[in-house]
């Protein structure tokens, strides 16, 4: 081999390593949320004028589409029904209270890098914040 073909060769084995390690490092970085899952039990804290409820949440998931129940002391156990795409949940509960009237609450949240959601939930009494934790 010459002197200018062994040149040639590492300069195209560097360029090769280059890139390997460059799209290491890029699928490394992917953020978290994108693949994960949102399948599981789950606590929920929302934040209102008077006191924070907390609440039980159990979803499962189907590709992007997830149901589950949303179980509180003022709602007892609903259904729920959503997605969950790009990092981002949806859901919807429909309620009906003891006198017969519904209530309809649309969830809409964020995962976070560390597994966590947060966002916000707009219902009859407004816009509240809402944050939910895995159950381990």
């Amino acid at each position: 081999m010459t002197r200018t073909t062994k040149r040639s060769v590492l300069m195209i084995v560097a360029a090769l390593a280059f890139g390997l390690l460059t799209n290491l490092n890029a699928a490394q970085t992917k953020p978290k949320a994108d693949t994960a899952s949102v399948a599981g039990k789950w606590t929920i804290s929302v934040a209102n004028d008077q006191a924070p409820m907390s609440a039980g949440l159990a979803l499962t998931q189907n590709g992007a589409k997830v149901t589950g129940t949303f179980t509180s002391d003022h709602t007892g156990e609903v259904p729920v029904a959503g997605e969950f795409a790009n990092g981002t949940l949806t859901l919807s509960i429909d309620v009906h209270g003891d006198s017969g009237a519904a209530m309809h609450v649309d969830f809409t949240g964020k995962m976070k890098d560390d597994g966590t959601l947060a966002g916000t939930l707009k219902g009859p009494m407004g816009e509240m914040t809402w944050a939910a934790t895995r159950v381990k």
